[in-house]
């Protein structure tokens, strides 16, 4: 709890949405989730102590705890920065392919005879 009021209003409103939609599950699929989620940790446990091998640090448990830690909010940090670059690039993209096709294809349109209207009998 003490972790999720460090959150702003609109994350904390996202994970309690979250953790609603996942209770009104049906049990099997909500297990099936809830094993999801046991494989990301595992994965990201390995992650961290890989991460504390190649940088050949070697520390007590207590101190292992706070590596976590910190190693899983920058990771956090890191991913959310690279999501928002990626999310803006896209944007910038979409907009210029716009103007692309835009300006193709209205130079067609000007160039184009408009196609002839069948006569009425």
């Amino acid at each position: 709890m003490h972790e999720i009021q460090k959150l702003t209003p609109e994350q904390r409103s996202e994970v309690w949405r979250c953790v609603w939609a996942v209770l009104n599950l049906p049990a099997e699929k909500r297990q099936m989730l809830l094993g999801q989620d046991e494989d990301r940790r595992k994965r990201m446990r390995e992650q961290i102590e890989q991460a504390l091998k190649d940088n050949g640090i070697e520390i007590n448990d207590e101190n292992k705890r706070r590596f976590f830690h910190r190693y899983f909010e920058e990771r956090r940090a890191i991913e959310e920065k690279l999501r928002k670059e990626e999310s803006e690039r896209r944007q910038t993209l979409m907009r210029e392919l716009g103007e692309k096709l835009k300006k193709e294809f209205s130079s067609e349109a000007a160039t184009t005879p408009a196609p002839e209207k069948a006569e009425s009998k």
